[in-house]
């Protein structure tokens, strides 16, 4: 089975959902528990949460009050302890303390509400209050904050530029809403009337422009979250809000500039998560989900929702997913000059009105083209055409080389439209068959017919086979084709009867007295570019990583738009991936005005080598061809394809190698793959015991401890002598300068095959790193005071990881032989505070081994252990071997046809661990080449007289590739590549 990486839904709903629910023998919160907000405090995460209550009476008023709860939870999954935590107790929340939001900062958690002053309810009696607590038992102050309607206030963790940060929601009852920013010279301008009515005045300044249309809302959802890619806000889009037979809620988020939040780098341009579950559908207000909370862990946002203002719900998404889906420029499919195609001809009488929507099928070395042809009276043909570099025609037919023939797809009386009309071609063995829909001009059905490869490609059209319906005589059915191979012994027949596309398991294509049946498949999704109804395009097309599936899709604007599926290899009723954004849309004027306007409607499509042909009809009047790699169709669907081998250096990344359980050796002998294995085993702890008994001089029944104080001595005493010969300070710049410049003058160094300086300038340019420019105070990446190769590797740091498979996907596409050249390995020296990942890391990203450089940074207070100068030393010369390493790697690449490819592939993360993996037998030869180096930086320094540090590094070599586990179950590895 083959492995894929395949891009998830952006939000996984948790299966334990809903994590709260009401408590009917509990008064305060027995009809709705809603909109929660997490916390961390203790090691614990309190959920802050919006209780409804029974009805109770205030002032007079009967009502469902809402007080805010409190719950805690060791996993944020499953809650205890639920208690009342705000509830009214002044005039201006007299009538409820609604929908919290929580931020803990500089040791007190600040609880922001919606307090209602008046009921029922008016905008002027709704605005926002706060709470301050500093343990989260009780509450030490409150206060109200906007004198204006507001609501959805909450602060961002973290002083930014010394100052306090907010954001809330100006006018939500008062249409159009705002979401707006305000910043804080301290606290108490957080609840201050004078400093609201002035910021007030002109709110408008503070506005960040998320509604995309007039008649959609935007609320503030969850508190800001820190990520390494900027502030992320995560909010209520609701579309069509003021309409409610349209209305949808959805959840969306968009990213602001760490320094500053008033700029926005990158947002969503679709829902992150609409109403689909039973508890989002049902409940006190059916059919809402309203973001509320989240927190961030590793690289996974827990989400917190309220589900139809009844329940608090719990979703998952990942990150650095979210964070490539808000920046990636889309894939889309490209036209070639010369669209369209074909197009009608006015002297031909059955092709006089229109030439739309084509089969294909590559068979001989060309493209056969079969596409619908219509004339004046309506009636549809079938037309062919060739065409041998799959765009331009380099053979049409005079005549159409199908027409009706059946009862059932001529016309049933006279007037109507009818015949043979949006043809699917696929190849079974030695056999063609064709689905179209069989018109009368009262009902359309599937119908089929097949003809012979000999015939077909001599063009003997009256070989046709007579059509059969295959649908049912009384429902419309359109849109139909077969898989090309069987599934569980039976064949897959798509087809789509109402707005979804259906499919059923036949076990042959005799369908005589068996119509096909109706098993709901692939579903529009309320609220996208797919909403309304959804069909096949051409036949499913088979690659490494399973069945890629062209579909069309029609807006709730009647815009016939193109996306693509990827099915299961194995299971191709399993869907892996589907198009979030369309890759095709009405733009050219042939696609968008016509019989049909704003229509792209594919129904053929061919593979060539690596490139789709994708044919389609163009506003039911015109054909036309679109291609895309199959590369960037899994790009497009956020799966990672399968690899291809570039050798053993060139490794697959996380394949381990497969080997034969018996070999032959170099002389002709044969032997067991396991026993050599064990064998190579048993040697490593012969020398392991030599090692400790021998040159350390232990006894042999020296304890687990002794082994690894004496080891420990080896490490202290390196530590020790590399402080006298290679200088400086470590925690400052200048000292961690001076100590690499030390390393490299002793330590052998050569150049490495690179990417040249004005090739980093092209990639930054096209993949400019958000974060880095703020980090030295700048606005472009022109500004920073770096060669453009440093920008580069520093970039890597700054970034995160999906700017590393924008650089990846970079090279796949554009990387070339002369983009690299001979460079000197140069090292680079920062302050840890610029970029802390360097330390954290610990190793070179791949991103400094393409440009030859080497990062180091100073070490913070506190941080280094007791061999601080061993580690270092170590580091800078492990990344050495690599850099020349990989550049020789590179450098046999050139040649080869897809030298971007192998590049890309050589350096991808998820390496492996296995003994045997690709990855540790490369890894294997740079600890021997690190060894042989040491063994000449010990000739050097004996040389000039050190020869302290020189037996120190001897001991060193002499344990290099030792491990063992101790009497005690202690694995004590000496290895010196381990000690970083």
């Amino acid at each position: 089975m083959m492995l894929l990486f395949a891009r998830r839904m952006l939000a996984q709903r948790s299966e334990v959902n809903p994590v709260l629910r009401p408590n009917p023998s509990v008064s305060w919160e027995a009809e709705a528990v809603f909109n929660g907000c997490p916390v961390r405090k203790d090691g614990k995460i309190c959920l802050l949460y919006r209780a409804l209550s029974s009805f109770e009476t205030v002032d007079g008023v009967t009502l469902r009050l809402s007080r805010i709860g409190l719950a805690e939870s060791e996993d944020g999954v499953e809650f205890y302890g639920r208690r009342v935590f705000i509830y009214p107790e002044h005039r201006w929340e007299w009538f409820g303390c609604e929908d919290p939001r929580v931020t803990e900062l500089d040791g007190k958690y600040y609880v922001f509400y919606t307090a209602l002053s008046q009921w029922p309810p008016t905008p002027d009696g709704i605005k926002v209050a706060v709470a301050v607590s500093r343990d989260l038992r009780r509450v030490e102050e409150k206060h109200l904050v906007t004198p204006f309607n507001a609501k959805a206030m909450a602060l961002f963790p973290e002083r930014i530029n010394g100052s306090l940060w907010a954001v809330l929601t100006v006018h939500t009852d008062k249409p159009p809403a705002r979401i707006c920013l305000a910043s804080f010279e301290d606290e108490s301008e957080l609840w201050s009337e004078d400093y609201w009515r002035k910021w007030y005045s002109e709110f408008d300044k503070h506005s960040l422009p998320l509604q995309r249309r007039p008649q959609d809302h935007i609320e503030v959802g969850a508190p800001p979250i820190e990520t390494p890619y900027g502030w992320l806000l995560i909010y209520s889009y609701i579309r069509d809000y003021f309409s409610p037979q349209k209305r949808l809620f959805g959840i969306e988020a968009v990213l602001l500039d760490l320094r500053n939040p008033a700029r926005i780098i990158a947002r969503t341009d679709s829902p992150i998560l609409t109403p689909g579950e039973y508890y989002e559908r049902i409940g006190m207000v059916p059919n809402v989900v309203f973001p509320s909370g989240a927190l961030l862990e590793d690289d996974t946002i827990y989400l917190y929702y309220g589900a139809a203002d009844t329940t608090c719900c719990l979703a998952y998404i990942n990150l650095p997913l979210l964070v490539w889906t808000m920046r990636e420029k889309p894939v889309k499919l490209v036209r070639p000059q010369g669209n369209p195609i074909i197009t009608p001809v006015r002297s031909h009488y059955w092709e006089a009105k229109a030439t739309f929507n084509p089969a294909a099928i590559y068979l001989g070395g060309k493209v056969h083209i079969i596409y619908r042809a219509q004339s004046e009276d309506n009636t549809s043909v079938l037309g062919y055409a060739t065409s041998e570099d799959g765009v331009k025609i380099t053979y049409r037919s005079p005549e159409p080389i199908y027409v009706p023939r059946a009862p059932f797809e001529k016309k049933a009386a006279p007037g109507l439209g009818s015949g043979c009309e949006d043809p699917r071609m696929v190849l079974i063995g030695d056999k063609i068959y064709m689905t179209y829909t069989a018109y009368d001009g009262l009902n359309a059905r599937v119908a089929l017919t097949s003809i012979s490869v000999d015939d077909f490609l001599a063009g003997r059209w009256d070989k046709w086979s007579y059509p059969v319906i295959i649908s049912p005589y009384d429902v419309f059915d359109k849109n139909s084709c077969i898989f090309p191979e069987k599934y569980m012994d039976s064949f897959i027949v798509v087809h789509r009867m109402g707005d979804c596309i259906d499919y059923e398991l036949r076990e042959n294509l005799d369908f005589t007295g068996k119509p096909l049946k109706h098993h709901s498949w692939i579903f529009p999704r309320k609220g996208m570019w797919d909403s309304r109804k959804v069909g096949i395009g051409p036949p499913p097309i088979k690659i490494r990583e399973g069945w890629l599936l062209f579909y069309h899709g029609v807006s709730e604007e009647g815009v016939y738009r193109v996306g693509v599926l990827l099915l299961d290899p194995e299971n191709p009723l399993r869907v892996i991936a589907r198009s979030e954004e369309p890759l095709m849309e009405p733009e050219e004027w042939y696609e968008r005005w016509g019989q049909v306007p704003n229509v792209v409607f594919p129904c053929g499509a061919v593979l060539i080598e690596d490139t789709i042909f994708l044919y389609y009809g163009g506003a039911d009047t015109v054909v036309g061809v679109a291609t895309i790699s199959v590369r960037d169709v899994l790009r497009h669907l956020g799966v990672e394809p399968a690899p291809e081998w570039v050798t053993l250096e060139g490794f697959i990344p996380g394949a381990p190698l497969t080997l034969p359980s018996v070999m032959m050796s170099l002389d002709g002998r044969s032997f067991r793959v396991e026993e050599a294995y064990r064998a190579v085993l048993d040697r490593r702890k012969r020398e392991f015991e030599k090692f400790i008994f021998e040159r350390l001089r232990l006894p042999r029944d020296a304890s687990s401890s002794k082994i690894i104080e004496a080891v420990k001595s080896i490490m202290l005493r390196l530590e020790e002598e590399l402080g006298k010969v290679f200088q400086g300070d470590l925690y400052s710049v200048d000292g961690v300068k001076r100590f690499v410049d030390s390393v490299l003058s002793y330590f052998p160094h050569g150049e490495t095959f690179a990417l040249k300086t004005e090739v980093a300038q092209q990639i930054l340019k096209d993949n400019p790193p958000i974060n880095l420019p703020s980090k030295f105070g700048c606005n472009l990446i022109e500004e920073i005071p770096c060669e453009y190769c440093d920008i580069l590797a520093l970039a890597s740091f700054s970034e995160g990881r999906e700017y590393d498979n924008r650089i990846w996907r970079w090279l796949e596409s554009n990387a070339k032989p002369d983009h690299f050249g001979q460079v000197s390995i140069k090292p680079i020296v920062v302050e840890h505070e610029l970029l802390p990942m360097v330390l954290e890391l610990r190793e070179g990203t791949a991103i400094s081994r393409l440009t030859g450089r080497v990062i180091v940074s100073t070490l913070k207070a506190g941080v280094g252990g007791e061999f601080p100068r061993l580690r270092a030393f170590i580091r800078i010369a492990k990344h050495i071997v690599e850099l020349e390493r990989f550049g020789e790697m590179w450098k046999s690449f050139v040649g080869k046809r897809k030298f971007g490819v192998s590049v890309a592939n050589s350096i991808r993360e998820h390496w492996g661990v296995e003994a045997l993996s690709a990855h540790s037998i490369f890894e294997n030869k740079n600890h021997r080449i690190f060894v042989e180096r040491l063994k000449k930086t010990v000739e050097k320094l004996k040389e000039e007289g050190h020869t302290s540090l020189a037996e120190a590094i001897e001991n060193m070599i002499a344990c290099y590739h030792l491990a063992s586990t101790l009497p005690d179950g202690t694995f004590l590895p000496c290895s010196a590549w381990t000690w970083t």
